[in-house]
């Protein structure tokens, strides 16, 4: 009897290994990749009125929510975004951490050279060559920020394979850019990034001047 309940035991234990091992693999082998959504306080009501500030507040919005059925995991918290004019708290806590953070999306005045988190403050300017990092997923929701390819070069999506940044690569409205986000959502995922794209462009009534640069076979999901 007491063999025999050695040999229980030993099962038992094994068993248990097994599943924990199982566990484990599981744990560091799923998708972990997080995203981050920011605005600037450039869009506060009180600067540029109630209507302005609805529609951004709707393009972040439909951003964070398209970023989340993609596969990403909100490290804001689910359905949250950030609302920052300080540029140190978004390198410290974001751009420049070294983690699972592969997505990033944020609403920002912007051109050709720069972002801002302040608008007409030069120590609040965000420039390609302050970026650094592996990531899979960026939209820059700045006027004229993709009308190079700068900052795809620095964040790395511009030439490898399931990577992409996105953006417009001229001025745009706030209320275009809300109304293509409505869009976007509904098909991101379902196609590659770059007909997906194209089909939130064309069911839109204003100017929605978008560009990608990366892999634009990729459906934009985290892996």
């Amino acid at each position: 009897m007491e063999v025999n309940t050695n040999m229980k035991n030993v099962k038992r234990i094994s068993v248990i290994v097994c599943l924990l091992i199982l566990f484990i693999n599981t744990s560091c082998f799923a998708a972990t990749d997080q995203f981050r959504a920011f605005k600037t306080w450039d869009y506060e009501v009180s600067i540029v009125g109630q209507g302005d500030s609805d529609a951004v507040n709707s393009a972040v919005s439909y951003a964070v929510w398209t970023f989340q059925n993609l596969g990403y995991t909100n490290a804001n918290g689910t359905n949250k975004y950030t609302t920052t004019n300080d540029k140190s708290y978004l390198f410290n806590n974001w751009l420049n951490i070294s983690s699972n953070n592969y997505g990033f999306y944020i609403y920002a005045h912007g051109n050709s050279s720069l972002f801002t988190l302040e608008r007409g403050n030069s120590d609040r300017y965000v420039y390609p060559s302050e970026i650094s990092g592996n990531w899979h997923l960026v939209f820059l929701d700045s006027c004229s920020c993709l009308a190079t390819n700068a900052f795809a070069t620095r964040f790395k999506t511009d030439g490898y394979s399931k990577r992409a940044t996105l953006g417009w690569y001229t001025t745009i409205k706030h209320v275009a850019s809300a109304e293509w986000w409505s869009h976007f959502y509904s098909v991101a995922g379902t196609t590659n990034i770059r007909s997906a794209c194209l089909s939130a462009a064309d069911q839109s009534q204003g100017s929605t001047p978008i560009r990608i640069y990366g892999d634009k076979t990729w459906n934009g999901k985290a892996w």
